[in-house]
């Protein structure tokens, strides 16, 4: 039983600090004066996805996906979905300005 709570509480400690990662890799890319400037520019010829990757590499994470306030995917991990709009309701709360 003790090995069951501990376990749990390793599992929650490790998840909320993965999502602590992914948020604050987030807002670091949000602020990014060449992120808004690619945002500025077609998806395909922004130059997002490199950064993306190397962002995503450097933090040991499995995706980075970035879009513009109308949904348009200017990074993604399968490079021909950029330039598509994203699909979903996950991204929902980003659009309305939440975390």
């Amino acid at each position: 039983m003790v090995h069951l709570i501990y376990f749990s509480q390793i599992s929650d400690m490790t998840r909320d600090g993965l999502a602590n990662k992914a948020l604050a890799v987030a807002r670091t890319l949000a602020d990014s004066p060449e992120i808004r400037q690619g945002l500025q520019k077609k998806a395909q010829e922004s130059g997002i996805q490199a950064i993306a990757e190397a962002v995503r590499k450097r933090n040991d994470l499995l995706f980075i996906v970035v879009t513009d306030m109308q949904s348009l995917r200017y990074s993604h991990p399968e490079a021909q979905r950029i330039g598509q709009p994203f699909k979903g309701d996950d991204i929902l709360k980003a659009l309305n300005g939440e975390e």
